[in-house]
């Protein structure tokens, strides 16, 4: 009986050994597995990347931060021609599509393939670079104070605006955003949590900027919502170092979500590229 117990526990050892390896095997092997799996899900048909090595060269490029499910076919229609884009995609998921650019971290939504944008391409920066969402219908796009999409709010932007003042937002009404939306230095007279950027927007500045208290500004106002044009002297006005230290204060954030992270930069973008606090 003793001998039988043995051989009993054994193989029941044996066994339960032979049950974790298996699935320590498959848990290794989950992530191509779901990435396979979520790839069908996918809409059909996605651009290539067309990304020529004289980026330098470049009039204007297109980054969009995109998620599996995002279509960015639209974009095919802005290859040629004299007012010509040239996309630079970012993938955004943690499966991430191999035929697009990679992020330096997920951190913070769009800002996170933004930034990476900047320092991937600051020494051979295209001469115009346009941030903007992946999906081709944007509530936000208001052209001509109507619904426009992706391909002709891009179709109106006027270059010579940018060269004029370095950064123009690309949404026309003021609403939400403007006047004065954010007031760092003051107290609003309501708690709120430590997960709400508002909170300390003033410490949150100083980070970010790198700036002494001294320099942050008393009221913050910009039109919304992260899709912007900027000229590449605008960019090249902050050393590389800045925008390292955005992002790893973004890669860092223990306080904030994602969509946090993105809200702050958001309420930057054009202090970063030079615009006066209240755009």
């Amino acid at each position: 009986m003793y001998f039988f117990l043995r051989r009993f526990w054994a193989s029941t050892g044996l066994l339960a050994a032979g049950f974790v390896t298996a699935t320590l095997l498959l848990i290794w092997r989950w992530p191509p597995a779901l990435s396979a799996v979520r790839s069908s899900n996918t809409p059909s048909g996605q651009p290539e990347l067309r990304i020529p090595g004289d980026t330098k060269n470049i009039e204007k490029a297109l980054v969009i931060p995109k998620t599996r499910h995002d279509d960015v076919r639209w974009i095919d229609g802005l290859h040629d021609g004299a007012d010509a884009f040239t996309a630079f995609v970012y993938s955004t998921d943690v499966w991430s599509e191999p035929q697009y650019l990679a992020p330096r971290t997920l951190a913070g939504r769009e800002a996170s393939a933004y930034l990476s944008y900047i320092l991937d391409y600051y020494d051979a920066l295209p001469k115009y670079s346009i941030f903007i969402h992946a999906a081709e219908d944007q509530w936000h796009n208001d052209v001509y104070a109507k619904a426009t999409n992706q391909p002709d709010t891009l179709r109106s932007l006027r270059t010579a605006a940018i060269d004029a003042h370095g950064y123009v937002n690309l949404r026309c009404k003021l609403h939400p955003g403007c006047p004065p939306d954010i007031a760092p230095n003051t107290a609003e007279g309501v708690e709120m949590p430590k997960s709400n950027p508002r909170a300390d927007f003033a410490g949150i500045f100083m980070e970010v900027m790198g700036v002494n208290r001294s320099q942050v500004p008393d009221h913050i106002g910009n039109v919304c919502c992260a899709q912007f044009g900027v000229s590449r002297e605008s960019i090249l006005q902050r050393p590389k170092v800045d925008y390292e230290r955005m992002l790893k204060w973004a890669q860092g954030q223990k306080d904030f979500d994602g969509f946090g992270v993105g809200f702050v930069f958001e309420k930057l973008w054009h202090i970063i590229f030079g615009m006066d606090a209240l755009q």
